[in-house]
């Protein structure tokens, strides 16, 4: 940037110095012109008058330009026309002269190297001097003073030229010192940032950076913040997830370790009632792996839904009904006619599952649940709550987390290790469903669960405007 800034400083300023150097020895030619012309008064240019005047005589213009072109004084003959009849100068041939008082001006074309001076004035203060012949006056005889040196008009504009050039070099310094500050001073934050980006990537530290007080980094710098926020809070979770997995697994395979271990001894017979707590334990194993993998598929989007277009009272019929009456739990469901839904049968019967199982675990006695469908604009809702508990409002936020558990201690009394409501909103993920916590619901539990409508389904109804009884 800093070198780019310089080359366009650079080329801009070399433009208007060239400029500058053909207009400087174009007015230095021009100045020389107009102020050195004076004509000559001398004897010499008295003799050189009678002699052309002879010549005149004796053999007309011919013998006039040729005494003129072998004189030693540069000297012009001008017509009573005005015209420049010859000249010791062949850049006057054919100029025109002008006489006001006192004051003569030929106008003439030249040319120097530097510049095209397309009409050159010569303005000579003195009176020429008349040529006669047989007492008539048939032309003027106007001297003219040494040529314009165009060799001194480049001189000074060389002079020019080198005093320009040192000025543009301190310019440059300057100008490259000045912008180098700018530019450390600008890309300051962007180093700042740098640094700690590469601290992140290196893992050294996720520590937060000041705010610029710049709008364009402030929004930069906010966001590297949250990132670093996010990044801390993951990697917090991710401890805490080890420490539970590790807890998990940690409690059935010593419970099996010891049962092994007892039955090795002797302590205890290899009866169906030890094997059936054998089988106890490595179905929570197996739980714990199956939850565990499935997600994992959702986090490397493999977990997959065979959709389906089906009536929603149907699909409750067929998957949560059988499995309220395996809890022992009184349902009451109010689904309206042709409200059908885009969704996996046997993923839903797996969401109900743990949903149920998470309220029974709450409410072991007495579980009622209340179903109620609605259509809610392009999505078709599911309405889902319970009598028991409830959520504490300080847990709600985190329900959906893995291995989280509104009860810290572990001493199981509740059970669960914490990844059925995670599953459930993974398995509702993959059918591009979604489910949330009504924190609205007075009394107990209560989950909503939107479902992308069929395009053929029917209009249903409008949303609860109350709340389910307790």
């Amino acid at each position: 940037m800093t070198a780019l800034t310089l080359g366009v400083v650079l080329i801009a300023f070399m433009l208007v110095q060239w400029i500058h150097y053909c207009g400087v020895s174009k007015t230095f030619v021009e100045y020389q012109v107009e102020r050195e012309a004076s004509p000559q008064d001398n004897s010499q240019f008295n003799q050189l008058a009678d002699s052309l005047a002879s010549a005149y005589g004796v053999g007309g213009w011919s013998s006039v330009e040729l005494m003129l072109r072998q004189a030693a004084i540069p000297a012009a003959v001008v017509d009573l026309e005005g015209l420049v009849r010859c000249s010791s100068a062949e850049d006057l041939a054919g100029a025109r002269a002008e006489r006001e008082g006192l004051q003569w001006t030929l106008r003439s074309h030249m040319a120097s190297d530097t510049a095209i001076v397309t009409e050159v004035e010569l303005l000579l203060t003195t009176n020429a001097l008349p040529l006669s012949h047989q007492g008539a006056v048939f032309a003027h005889l106007l001297a003219l003073p040494e040529g314009p040196s165009e060799q001194a008009g480049r001189q000074f504009a060389d002079e020019v030229w080198r005093s320009t050039l040192t000025g543009l070099a301190l310019i440059l310094l300057g100008t490259g010192l000045v912008t180098w500050l700018l530019m450390r001073r600008a890309l300051s934050p962007i180093d700042q940032l740098t640094t700690a980006v590469a601290g992140l990537a290196a893992g050294v530290s996720h520590r937060p950076i000041k705010p610029h007080r710049a709008s364009e980094f402030r929004v930069l710098f906010d966001t590297y913040n949250r990132a670093v926020q996010t990044l801390t809070e993951n990697a917090s979770i991710r401890r805490r997830l080890v420490a539970d997995i590790a807890h998990e697994l940690r409690t059935p395979l010593t419970n099996l370790g010891m049962q092994m271990e007892a039955l090795g001894e002797g302590m205890v017979a290899a009866d169906c009632a030890f094997v059936g707590q054998m089988r106890a334990e490595l179905a929570v194993l197996e739980r714990l792996v199956s939850d565990f993998q499935q997600l994992a598929q959702s986090d490397s989007g493999q977990l997959k839904a065979d959709l389906q277009p089906i009536d929603l009272d149907q699909l409750i019929q067929e998957t949560l009904v059988p499995l309220a009456e395996r809890h022992a739990a009184d349902l009451e469901t109010s689904i309206p006619p042709k409200l059908w839904v885009q969704a996996d049968p046997e993923r839903m019967r797996q969401v109900f599952g743990n949903l149920l199982e998470n309220a029974k675990r709450h409410r072991d006695q007495g579980l009622r649940i209340r179903v109620l469908g609605y259509r809610k604009g392009e999505r078709i809702s599911l309405h889902l709550s319970d009598n028991g508990p409830g959520v504490a409002p300080e847990d709600q936020p985190h329900i959906f987390e893995r291995l989280y558990r509104g009860e810290k201690s572990r001493n199981r009394r509740l059970g669960g290790a914490g990844l059925g409501l995670a599953i459930v909103r993974a398995l509702l993920g993959a059918m591009d469903a979604s489910i949330r916590y009504d924190e609205k619901h007075a009394h107990g539990a209560a989950f909503v669960i939107e479902f992308k409508a069929v395009p053929a389904s029917g209009e249903g109804f409008a949303a609860p405007s109350s709340q389910f009884p307790s």
